[in-house]
C-alpha cells in the first residue's frame, strides 16, 4: 500500500475515533471551569498575567520531576526533559526507560488528547493538554506528580511495565490506565494503523497481526539503544505527515501560547490541589 493510500486510513481512523472518543478522557482538567463564560474570563486573566512574565517559555518537564525518580537513561536527566528533546525523542526515551512499546504510547497520546491528529486544533489548550499529554495519573487527587509532556509519558510507561509484572493483559492494562473510560476496540484501530506505518518505514516487514490482543504486545515494538535512532526518525515522520504539532523538534525550546499555564510561574500549577 502506498505511503499516502495508507495514511489516509490511519487518520481516518484518528477523526472517527475523536468523535466517538470525545469525553472519555481527563481533557481540560487545570483548571475546573463550569460554564464556557467562566473558561473565557479565565482565559483573558491569564492574557493579562502572561504579559507580566518574562517569555513563558514553554517546558517539557516544568516542575522538574524526571531528576527526582531515579531515572535509568542519562537522556532524561539533568535538566534535559524541561528543552533538550524533541516531541519524538521524549515518546521514544519514555518507552525505552521502562522496556515498553512506543506504537502504545503513540496510541495512547492519541486516544487521550488527540495530539498526534488534532493538537493545536484544539480551542486554547494545547497547553495542558501538553502538561497531562497521556492522561497519566489525571484523576489523582496529587496527579501534579506527573505533570508536563515528558514525565507524563515516562509515568505512563512505567505504569504499563508495573501492569505487566502485576500479571495484567494488555486489555486489563488499558483499561485500568484509562479508569474503565477507554474503548478498547477503537484503541486497537488505532494501535493497529499506527504499527503498520511504523512495521512499514523501520523496515520490519514482520508478518503478524497488528491488532493487539494478548499480552505479548506489552513489547512490540520496543526500544534499544540499537534502533534508538530509527525509531525517533520514524516517529518524527509521523509527526510531520499527520501535520501535528508534535512534529516541532523546537517544540520546548519556543515560548508558550497564552493559556492556563504560565511556564515561568511553575508555583502556580506545581502544587496538587
Amino acid at each position: 500500500m502506498k505511503t499516502k493510500a495508507f495514511l489516509f486510513v490511519v487518520f481516518g481512523v484518528f477523526l472517527v475515533c475523536t468523535s466517538a472518543m470525545a469525553g472519555n478522557f481527563w481533557v481540560g482538567k487545570i483548571p475546573e471551569v463550569k460554564t464556557a463564560s467562566g473558561f473565557a474570563d479565565f482565559s483573558e486573566t491569564q492574557l493579562a498575567q502572561s504579559s507580566e512574565s518574562i517569555n513563558n517559555e514553554r517546558n517539557g518537564d516544568p516542575c522538574q520531576l524526571l531528576d527526582k525518580w531515579g531515572l535509568i537513561l542519562d537522556k532524561l536527566k539533568n535538566g534535559n526533559g524541561e528543552h533538550g528533546l524533541t516531541p519524538a525523542e521524549a515518546i521514544v526515551l519514555a518507552t525505552e526507560e521502562n522496556d515498553g512499546n512506543v506504537v502504545t504510547m503513540l496510541a495512547k497520546a492519541e486516544v487521550s488528547q488527540r495530539l498526534i491528529s488534532v493538537g493545536q486544533k484544539w480551542n486554547n489548550d494545547f497547553e495542558y493538554r501538553l502538561l497531562e499529554s497521556m492522561s497519566y495519573g489525571a484523576n489523582q487527587s496529587d496527579r501534579c506528580r506527573w505533570y508536563g509532556y515528558v514525565p507524563n509519558m515516562v509515568g505512563e510507561s512505567y505504569q504499563n511495565a508495573l501492569e505487566e509484572s502485576r500479571g495484567l493483559t494488555f486489555e486489563e492494562a488499558f483499561a485500568k490506565s484509562t479508569d474503565g473510560q477507554g474503548n478498547w476496540q477503537e484503541f486497537q484501530n488505532i494501535y493497529a494503523n499506527l504499527a503498520r506505518f511504523m512495521d512499514k518505514h523501520l523496515g520490519l516487514n514482520r508478518v503478524y497481526s497488528p491488532r493487539p490482543s494478548s499480552s505479548g504486545y506489552y513489547h512490540d515494538f520496543s526500544v534499544t539503544s540499537e534502533n534508538l535512532d530509527k525509531y525517533i526518525a520514524v516517529v518524527q515522520l509521523l509527526f510531520e505527515i499527520a501535520g501535528s504539532p508534535l512534529a516541532d523538534k523546537d517544540l520546548f525550546k519556543k515560548t508558550g501560547t497564552p493559556s492556563i499555564i504560565n511556564y515561568d510561574a511553575p508555583e502556580k500549577f506545581c502544587q496538587c490541589q
